[in-house]
C-alpha cells in the first residue's frame, strides 16, 4: 500500500487518536472488560487452557467455557500483563494500538474509494461508538481494527493482483474471528469484492481464515467436548425470545437509533440531504413514521421498569428519523441506476444489470453490500447494544462522502466548512459521552473500596454481593462473596451488598425473609448525560437499558442497596 505521501494525514490520525484515548487511560473496568481481564488471567497460568477457571456470570456458572467469545485479545492482555504487570493503566495505553490499526486502516480503504481519504477516517475516530469503546478492554475496537485491516489488505491486493497481500487480508480475518465470532461475516464481504473484481482465484486465499476457524473449534473440542464457535449458538437458541419478530424488530429499531445518535452529530447527519429538495417528501414520511413509532413506545413502556418520558421520546423519534433517513438517503443513491435496469425485462435486462454492477458501479455495490451485511447481521443476530454498531461506521462514512461528492449538495468551500463543524461537534459529543461513561465506570471501583467499612466494622460478617460486570471485578478483587443463584447460605451478620445495573441475581425467597436493607448508597453525578441507565432509557451497552444510545437525565449514576442478614 502507498502511504508515503500520506504521512502528514497518518500523523492527523495518530494524534487525534491519541488526544481521544490518553486522557481516558486511567478508565476503571467496566462493563463485559471483567470477562476478558479473566480470561487474560487463565492464560498467564494455563496458556493453553484459556476458558479452564470458574465463573458466576449472570444466570451461568462453572466452567467458563460459556463465555461466547474467542481469546485472542487476552492472549495480547496476558502478554502485555507479563512484560509490565498488572497495571491497567499500561494495559489501557497497549490497547491504543487498536484504534490507531483501524484509524490507518480506514485511511488507507477510503482512499480507493475517494480522492480524499482524510475525513471519513476522521469522522470515524471521532464517532461516538469508536471513542467511548476505545477506552475500554471489550473486544469491539481491536476487532474493528483487525477487521479493516484484513479489508484493506483484500482490497489492494485484488485490484493489484498480488496474492501476498490477499493472503495477509485472510490471515487478518482468521485474527478478526479469533476476536469476535462476528468476524465470519468478513467471508462474505471479501468474496463480493472478489466477485466484483473478476478476481476469482483470490477466494482460494480464503482457505486461510477457513483453516484458522476449523482448527480453532477443533482444539477447543479435544480440549473441552464442544467446539467453542458453537457456544454463541446455544446461548441463542437457548433464550426463548432472541429469534421472536419482537426482539428481531427492537433489534432492527435500536440499530437505527444508534446510527443516528451515535455515528456522526445527529443534526449533521441529515442537514446535507434535508437541503435536496427531492429528499424532502421521503423526509416527511419517515418523520411522521418515526413520530408514530415514539408515540407507541410511550404506551408500551407502561409495561417496562420505567416509562419514557416526553423529551426522551423526542430523543428517540430524532434519532430514529436521522438513522432511516440517513440510510434510505444512502441507499435511494446506490441503488437509482439498478432500479432503472430493473424495469427493463427479460434477460439481456439481468445481463445489463450484472455489466453495471461488476464494471461501472462495483465500487459502490461494495460498499453499500458490505454495510447491509453488517446491517442485517446486526439486526437479526448480534445487535441490541450501540457498540456493535462500530463495524457499520466504515462504510457509511465512505459513502456519506461519495454522495455529498456526486450531488455537489453545496459550494466546495461550504462542505469543506460543514465537515470541519461536524468534526468539532463530533469531537464534542464523544468526549462528552466518554466522560459520563468515565464517571459510570467509576463507581464500581470507588464502591468495593466503600464496602471495605461493613468488613472492618464492628460487626465483621462476610460480604457478599449480587450482581455481574464491572461490579463483580472489584468486589472479588476485594475478597468479597458472589451470592449464587437461590443461595441461602449467608449466615447471620453477614452483609449482602446488590448493585442495581449489572445484572443483580434475585435473593432466594428463604433468604428474602432474613435480611433487613440497612443502607443505600447512591453516586450522584452533575454532568447531565447519562450513556448506560433505565431511569435515562439510556442503553448504550445495551438495549435492555433502553432504546437510546445516550439520554439528558440528573438520575443516579448507580445505587448499592446493602443488607444485613439478622438470623
Amino acid at each position: 500500500m502507498h502511504i508515503k505521501n500520506d504521512s502528514l494525514n497518518i500523523l492527523v490520525i495518530v494524534l487525534f487518536v491519541l488526544f481521544l484515548t490518553l486522557p481516558f487511560a486511567n478508565k476503571a473496568v467496566h462493563i463485559d472488560d471483567i470477562v476478558f481481564l479473566y480470561i487474560s488471567n487463565q492464560i498467564t497460568k494455563e496458556p493453553l487452557k484459556p476458558y479452564s477457571f470458574s465463573l458466576e456470570w449472570s444466570t451461568l456458572s462453572g466452567l467458563a467455557t460459556h463465555i461466547t467469545d474467542p481469546p485472542l485479545i487476552s492472549y495480547y492482555a496476558a502478554l502485555i500483563t507479563v512484560l509490565f504487570g498488572e497495571s491497567k493503566f499500561v494495559l489501557h495505553i497497549s490497547y491504543i494500538i487498536f484504534p490507531l490499526l483501524a484509524g490507518v486502516s480506514m485511511y488507507c480503504i477510503s482512499k480507493k474509494f475517494l480522492k480524499k481519504p482524510l475525513f471519513p477516517t476522521l469522522f470515524l475516530i471521532t464517532s461516538a461508538t469508536f471513542v467511548v469503546m476505545s477506552h475500554n478492554f471489550m473486544l469491539d475496537i481491536p476487532f474493528l481494527a483487525l477487521f479493516l485491516a484484513s479489508l484493506a489488505f483484500y482490497i489492494y491486493g485484488v485490484d493489484s493482483g498480488n496474492y501476498y497481500l490477499i493472503s495477509l487480508g485472510t490471515l487478518f480475518c482468521g485474527l478478526a474471528f479469533l476476536t469476535k465470532y462476528s468476524g465470519l461475516i468478513l467471508l462474505p464481504i471479501l468474496a463480493i469484492y472478489s466477485f466484483l473484481k473478476k478476481n476469482p482465484k483470490s477466494l482460494l486465499c480464503l482457505s486461510i481464515p477457513v483453516t484458522i476457524i476449523l482448527a480453532w473449534n477443533l482444539y477447543t473440542f479435544k480440549l473441552y467436548g464442544v467446539p467453542h464457535s458453537l457456544q454463541i449458538f446455544y446461548y441463542m437458541l437457548g433464550s426463548q425470545s432472541y429469534f421472536l419478530p419482537k426482539s428481531v424488530l427492537v433489534r432492527l429499531i435500536t440499530n437505527f437509533t444508534y446510527i443516528g445518535g451515535a455515528s456522526i452529530f445527529p443534526f449533521m447527519l441529515i442537514y446535507l440531504f434535508l437541503s435536496d429538495k427531492n429528499n424532502r417528501f421521503y423526509g416527511l414520511i419517515i418523520l411522521a413514521f418515526a413520530l408514530i413509532s415514539s408515540a407507541i413506545l410511550y404506551f408500551v413502556s407502561a409495561d417496562f421498569s420505567y416509562r419514557y418520558t416526553v423529551p426522551q421520546l423526542i430523543l428517540f423519534a430524532f434519532f430514529l428519523f436521522a438513522g432511516i433517513f440517513f440510510i434510505f438517503v444512502i441507499a435511494k443513491h446506490y441503488f437509482t441506476a439498478i432500479i432503472k435496469l430493473l424495469k427493463t425485462s427479460g434477460i439481456n435486462g439481468l445481463n445489463k444489470l450484472l455489466h453495471v454492477i461488476k464494471i461501472r458501479h462495483s465500487n459502490d455495490f461494495f460498499l453499500f453490500s458490505w454495510f447491509i451485511v453488517g446491517f442485517l447481521f446486526n439486526s437479526t443476530i448480534a445487535g441490541g447494544a450501540a457498540r456493535y454498531s462500530t463495524t457499520l461506521v466504515p462504510p457509511l462514512m465512505i459513502m456519506y462522502f461519495k454522495v455529498i461528492k456526486r450531488h455537489k449538495l453545496l459550494s466546495a468551500r461550504k462542505i469543506y466548512n460543514f465537515v470541519v463543524l461536524t468534526l468539532i461537534l463530533n469531537l464534542v459529543l464523544s468526549i462528552a459521552l466518554s466522560y459520563a461513561d468515565y464517571e459510570l465506570a467509576g463507581t464500581y471501583r470507588d464502591f468495593a473500596d466503600y464496602a471495605d467499612k461493613y468488613k472492618t466494622g464492628e460487626d465483621k460478617g462476610k460480604i457478599w454481593f449480587a450482581g455481574h460486570l464491572s461490579f463483580q471485578y472489584y468486589m472479588e478483587a476485594k475478597g468479597y462473596t458472589a451470592l449464587g443463584l437461590n443461595d441461602n447460605s449467608p449466615k447471620k451478620g453477614d452483609f449482602i451488598v446488590k448493585a442495581k445495573i449489572p445484572s443483580p441475581r434475585a435473593f432466594s425467597p428463604l433468604l428474602k425473609e432474613r435480611i433487613i436493607l440497612i443502607e443505600t448508597k447512591s453516586y450522584k453525578s452533575d454532568f447531565p448525560l447519562r450513556i448506560h441507565n433505565a431511569q435515562a432509557r439510556a442503553g448504550f451497552y445495551t438495549y435492555g437499558g433502553g432504546f437510546l444510545p445516550y439520554s439528558f437525565s440528573n438520575s443516579n449514576l448507580e445505587d448499592f442497596e446493602i443488607y444485613k442478614v439478622i438470623r
